[in-house]
């Protein structure tokens, strides 16, 4: 048993090249951050705050509690170095409801 080469080399399409919107791209990526708080204050500002008892500490707002561990989870960093961040937007909230007060 013999075996032949082929008579014309194999052409492998392994450079394909897709096209790419760029301006789209890089919108997207550029409001990222700021897509991902606005719908994570949305989700967790919705979360029911536990009512005190009476009996020891308050407990923590849950919501607040989840924000920031999504947070800190989305900008791998350290507690201590989210806490800037967090604040930030704290303030950014109470922005934006002053913003949409004085419109009414």
């Amino acid at each position: 048993m013999t075996i032949t080469a082929p008579k014309e080399p194999i052409k492998e399409d392994s450079n394909k090249t897709y096209s790419q919107d760029w301006i789209a791209y890089n919108q997207a990526q550029t409001q990222e951050k700021i897509l991902f708080l606005e719908l994570l204050y949305e989700l967790t500002s919705n979360i029911p705050h536990q009512k005190y008892k009476g009996n020891g500490r308050p407990s923590a707002n849950i919501g607040e509690m989840i924000f920031s561990i999504c947070l800190k989870t989305y900008l791998d960093f350290s507690s201590r170095r989210i806490e800037s961040d967090v604040q930030m937007v704290k303030q950014l909230v109470i922005l934006i409801m002053f913003l949409i007060l004085i419109r009414f």
